[in-house]
Formats: C-alpha cells, structure tokens, sequence
C-alpha cells in the first residue's frame, strides 16, 4: 500500500525484487482514484498516529485544505476543534489497544473545522483497516450544515406552534372562566346596588355593603385581566395619538417608579394613529413602567420610553409569543427600557405564561394580560434582554386608517316625561342575574318580562303581541343562542330595539354577527348606573332612583 493510502501499483517477485507496475494495475487505481474523488463525502485516510495519508477533492472543497498543503499533517492540527483534540487521540489509544471505538463502522455527527477556522457540524464514518504494518483509518466525511438548520428550524416552528397551541387553550380556558365570574358577579354587584338604595343614609350597614360593592368590582377588574388574557379584552377601539397617550399619563408613569430611577422621554411627533383601546394601552404603559423599575432592584437607573415608526419585514415578526403572522410593513413602536439586572433565556421563554414571576411573589396576570391586549390589537411584542445588561420590550401596533377623533363631551339629554309603563323582555339563562336585573328594571318603573333560553324569547314575544317595547338578550343561552335570536326577532320585529347583554366584552360578543347591529351593549357584572345609562339612550325619559 502507497504512502497516499490507495493500493500499490507495484508488484515483486518470488525474491523480493520490485517489479514495474503493470498497466491493467495502475488503470485500475486512476480509476478507484477517479470514482472515490468523485463520491459526495469527503474521504480522508490516516495512520496510527492521526497524520492525514489520502485526501480526496471532495474533502478540498469541504475544509479548504489542498491534498498537497494537507497531506503529511496531522488531524488534529487542522480539522479537529481545539477542544476535541484530546479525546480524539485517547480513542485512537484506545481503539489501538482494544480494537473498539465509538466512532468505527458506524454513522455519528461530530463538529469539525474549515481552514478558516470557521466550526461546522459534520457526519461521520471511520472504517479501520489493518494491514502488514499497522492500521489505516478511512473516515468518510459528510457536511449537514444544511439539514441542522432545517432541523433546528423545524424545532422552532414545533416550539412555536406548541406555545401558541398552549396560550390558545389558556387563554379559552380564562375567557370562559371570566364570563361565568361575571355571570356570578351580577348577582352581588346588582343586589349590593339595590340595597344601598332601600337602606337610609343613617343605616350602619351601609358601610359594610360598600366594601362588598368594592371586592366585587375588584373582582371585575381581575375578570378583566382574565379576558385581556384571552385576547378579548377590547372595549372602546378608536384611532389615537399614542405619543399624545404616553403625554398624558407622564405623571401617573413617574408615581409608578422608584424614586431611584430616572424616566427619561424619547417621543416621536406626527406618529400614524393606532386603533386602540386607550385604557387597556395605559395599562400595558404602567405594567411595562412599573416591571422596568422594579428590574432596577431599587438602584440608581434608567428608564427609557420611546415612541417611533418602524419598517418591520417578516423576519422581524416572526414572533412565537404572538401565535400567529403579521404582514411586513410599518408598525407604531412603544418601547420601554431599562439599564437593571436583565434576563436569562429561560426567563424570557416564561415571560408570558400565567402567573409566572421572578419576583417573590407573583402579582396577578402581569406581561401574560399585557400579551393579551397586544395580541387582540392585532400587535406583537419582541424581547431584547441579556443577564446583566437590562431589557428592552418593545410592543408593535400596526397604524390606523382612520382619522383621530378628539374626545368630546356628550350633551345630556334631558329627560321627558314618561307616557306609558314600558314592557321589557328580559333574557338569561343565569337565574341569579335574571333576578336582579329584574328588580333593577321594576324599581325604574318597567314592566318585565323574563325568558330563560332563545326559543321561549321569540315564544314569550309573539304572545305580546307587538308590546315588548325593548329586548335585553344574554349571548350565550341554550336551545337558540344570542346571536340565532337576535337575527329571528330583526326579522319580525325589525324596529324593536335590542340591547345585548354578555360576561365578554361588546367587541367578542358582536363579531361575526351578520345583518343589523344590536341598539345597545352592556357588559356584566353591570350596577343599578350602568343600566340605565344603557337605557337612557332607549328612552330618555329614564332617569334613575
């Protein structure tokens, strides 16, 4: 066998004497040349010590070493990382003793090095050799640079697809939950409402039925949280100025911080309008805020709050907390900043699940609600944060068609006198909140009619014959549901006003719907107020107890 590794093309005789090469022979090895230079993988050859014997076209092409330039040297001078060296040559050891190795005859992936020092993954094959003089090591060399990408690219799209399989059913499961707590919340919020009107200011109890009236409505503000959560927290969607937002809640931001931390303002002028909820945005600001200055471990730091415009191309969306794609494009831009202690990767991948806090004790919903309202303003949110060297959360919201509409104040009607006893049919399928908004209609002077399910509504309106002068209909009921009667009664009675009722909020419980709008929303667990604020608009002449 030549030096090179390939088979000698010399032969001897009887006595030992070198005889010339015979050509069928050295046709033979130009041809075995020709076909393994011609092979896919790379095909390397070295002896007992590592030094490299044969070195194929292919493997020039793969490492960037010419057979001239290589041959000679030793593996682990050249293609070997630094930090395998020393376990390559106690396996070569070890398989020279033994004549067993993790490597032989069998296919593994291991990382090797291109002459510019640059580090790839590789598969490998080693077939040893023995012969008169020792041992011949092939090793076939393939590159999978490509399939570890799509592998690994694979891996995040499974990743992202179960992230976004879990906040979906997380976040069915919290809307459900919010809507049957507000069912349940209707029946204290109402009656703690209707009691504080039968009590006289002097009663004793008074206090006490305020303070259930206030753990309720917290508990409504924590339904919130739930349905945010959800990504059905959208109430009120108008086009905003979100620098002129972030303007007018300055104050509340810098009560929210440290006294330690200095709020520093980058606000961008002539910003694109975002259709947004203003409450649910001021609300992602003062988590966002209050989240950066606690990651300040109360020392001196930074805070920065900056609005801008920015082109995003698919890549840049391409985020797995949103579980779903954006188109590329602009995108109004809220970030917030901070110079504190940063976070580790497991911590950004937890960020968003439930509950989940690094602090000692965790404090509600957190950046899960805020992924929410992001998320049902069609928005995304991206990370940037390393140990040690703080955060930056950055929230896209895609820029509004619209024009802005300035707030203005609505002019009270004023109210006319009442002519008639108004009939309302009352629908539920919940009997508590049947109950009570039934007593706060009749304490407004309404004759009320109450149906428990979609079918006994239109059988309860037909035996009126054309006197129900208004439907309040809950969304979710058996046989028929909201929306089924809401369309059955448009069809018969197509100027009776309806107003719809739901734990949801008025944006997840109307879309979808087909043909005429409702007249009215109203949103549970709703007070004596909030009733007949939704009913003053039927009826003016409604003016409360």
């Amino acid at each position: 066998m030549d030096s090179d590794g390939l088979p000698s093309t010399d032969t001897k005789d009887k006595t030992g004497k070198r005889l010339p090469p015979s050509t069928e022979t050295a046709d033979s090895v130009t041809q075995l040349r020709k076909v393994i230079d011609s092979a896919l993988d790379a095909v390397i050859m070295i002896d007992e010590n590592s030094v490299i014997t044969d070195w194929t076209a292919q493997a020039e092409k793969l490492f960037g070493w010419s057979r001239r330039e290589i041959l000679g040297r030793t593996l682990t001078a050249t293609i070997i990382p630094e930090r395998y060296r020393t376990n390559h040559t106690k396996g070569m050891q070890h398989f020279l003793v033994t004549g067993e190795g993790p490597v032989i005859n069998r296919r593994i992936e291991i990382t090797a090095t291109r002459r510019t020092g640059e580090e790839f993954p590789v598969e490998l094959t080693v077939c040893p050799l023995k012969h008169a003089t020792g041992w011949t090591f092939s090793a076939f060399i393939r590159d999978i640079s490509t399939r570890v990408k799509a592998d690994e690219e694979r891996r995040a799209l499974e990743a992202q697809l179960l992230h976004s399989q879990k906040l979906e059913s997380l976040g069915v499961m919290a809307g459900g939950i919010a809507h049957d707590f507000n069912n349940l919340l209707m029946g204290i919020v109402g009656n703690a409402d209707l009691a504080l009107l039968d009590l006289p200011p002097e009663s004793t109890c008074r206090e006490e039925i305020k303070d259930i009236l206030h753990a309720a409505q917290r508990l409504a503000e924590l339904c919130k949280q739930l349905l945010a959560y959800s990504g059905k927290g959208v109430f009120v969607i108008e086009p905003t100025d979100l620098t002129g937002l972030v303007t007018d809640i300055t104050h509340l931001l810098e009560l929210s911080i440290s006294k330690k931390a200095q709020l520093v303002y980058k606000l961008a002028d002539d910003l694109p309008t975002v259709e947004v909820d203003r409450t649910q945005i001021r609300q992602i600001l003062v988590n966002l805020i209050v989240n950066a200055s606690e990651a300040l471990d109360d020392h001196t730091g930074l805070i920065t709050l900056t609005t801008g415009l920015r082109d995003c191309d698919r890549e840049y969306l391409a985020t797995p907390a949103l579980g779903g794609e954006l188109p590329p494009g602009q995108y109004v831009l809220l970030t917030v900043s901070d110079s504190g202690r940063g976070m580790d990767d497991d911590t950004v991948r937890r960020m968003f699940d439930p509950f989940f806090s690094t602090k000692f004790s965790g404090r509600g919903l957190g950046m899960a609600a805020v992924l929410g309202i992001v998320r049902s303003h069609r928005g995304t949110i991206k990370i940037d944060s390393k140990r040690g060297h703080g955060t930056t959360i950055s929230v896209l919201l895609p820029p509004s068609t619209l024009p802005t509409n300035d707030p203005q104040d609505t002019a009270t009607t004023s109210p006319s006198p009442r002519t008639k006893t108004r009939t309302i049919l009352l629908a539920d399928d919940e009997p508590s909140v049947l109950r009570t908004t039934r007593k706060m209609l009749e304490r407004q002077g309404f004759h009320v009619v109450t149906a428990t399910d979609g079918q006994e509504v239109l059988d309860r309106f037909e035996a009126l014959g054309g006197t129900v002068d208004l439907v309040i209909l809950d969304m979710t009921m058996p046989t028929l549901s909201g929306e089924e009667t809401l369309r059955a009664l448009q069809q018969i009675a197509p100027d009776v006003p309806i107003v719809l009722s739901s734990g949801y909020n008025e944006q997840d419980a109307v879309r979808g719907m087909l043909g005429r709008s409702p007249s009215g929303f109203i949103q549970k667990p709703y007070g004596v107020d909030d009733l007949i604020r939704v009913l003053r608009k039927n009826f003016p002449e409604t003016t409360g107890t």
